[in-house]
């Protein structure tokens, strides 16, 4: 979304520490013209403008990053020159493994702020609220909502929720805590101890994510076209807000609540699905292991390993006794 009513100064789950190139830049981001003011610019012109910025300032980078990679702008060239993906090494350890060639190959990768971005795992009931239908009111469903009693019982791979909170850009993803979204100055974006500005919906879950808005937004002109807006926002917030809900072991509770679809073309257990997803996650850490001699996502900052070294490396760790030796 837009910053259609000027300075947002919320951190939302996914969110990282924006990069600017200087104070100049960082109060003409931090502080947008809102809709209708000199100087306004749509999520759609900040990434062009976005573009524009990376080409006169950088010479080799890799990744611009607007909410870590729910949006991306990718240097295709980066990618080739360090290899390409490594396409054996499934899901997470992937980033890991990229990030850190680019890295070590000298593209630069940074975070930059073009809008407003969530992560989500819900869908809106009606999709003409983003086309600011005045006869739609914005609310969200989850459609495969998973029993409480399943919730509690999630536990997801320790590696997998462990991400620092200081951790650089070669992370999987996930967050170690709950990641709420919080109200910060608009100048320190990036400031510890900021109070909550939107309330986390509860952990139970339900087919209807009802906003509270009791009729069609009141007003008219520019002033109903801020309220639809803001209404808007706090679901897409809330979204958001439920997608890591429950100390964020509901995060990827979707790959074991999509029950339906028994008996279709290419229909696929659901339990099957999440273990199979995880067997593979794993698989993919190994390869990482393996290739770089190390476990951890900190390759450049903890090692001092070069592009060549790869599948060339002892561990450098010591596996710890098993308790039935």
């Amino acid at each position: 979304m837009s910053f259609e009513d000027g300075a947002d100064t919320i951190k939302r789950p996914g969110d990282r520490d924006w990069f600017f190139y200087d104070d100049q830049e960082k109060a003409d981001i931090l502080r947008p013209a809102a809709a209708g003011q000199k100087g306004y610019r749509t999520i759609y012109e900040n990434c062009l403008r976005e573009l524009n910025q990376t080409l006169e300032h950088e010479k080799r980078w890799a990744f611009r990053w607007f909410q870590y990679d729910h949006l991306t702008l990718v240097n295709r060239g980066a990618l080739d020159a360090v290899g390409g993906w490594d396409s054996l090494m499934p899901y997470y350890g992937s980033d890991c493994d990229m990030n850190a060639r680019l890295e070590m190959d000298g593209w630069n990768m940074r975070h930059r702020r073009v809008g407003i971005i969530n992560d989500v795992s819900t869908v809106m009931d009606d999709l003409a609220a983003l086309y600011r239908d005045p006869e739609v009111i914005p609310n969200f469903t989850d459609p495969n909502p998973i029993p409480e009693e399943e919730l509690k019982q999630i536990e997801q791979p320790e590696e997998d929720a462990a991400t620092n909170k200081e951790e650089p850009a070669e992370d999987d993803g996930a967050a170690k805590e709950e990641v709420k979204p919080v109200e910060q100055p608009s100048e320190k974006p990036s400031e510890e101890t900021p109070e909550e500005s939107i309330e986390i919906p509860a952990a139970k879950a339900v087919e209807r994510r009802d906003t509270g808005s009791s009729g069609k937004t009141r007003g008219s002109g520019i002033a109903q076209a801020m309220d639809y807006f803001r209404t808007l926002l706090k679901v897409a917030d809330d979204m958001g807000a439920y997608k890591y809900r429950s100390d964020n072991h509901a995060r990827n509770s979707w790959q074991s609540s999509q029950h339906g679809g028994v008996g279709e073309p290419y229909y696929y257990n659901a339990d099957g699905f999440a273990t199979s997803f995880w067997i593979l996650t794993e698989a993919g850490r190994q390869v990482f292991r393996e290739k770089w001699g190390h476990r951890d996502c900190d390759l450049v900052k903890e090692t001092a390993l070069q592009l060549d070294d790869q599948w060339r490396v002892e561990k450098d760790w010591e596996d710890t006794p098993s308790s039935d030796s």
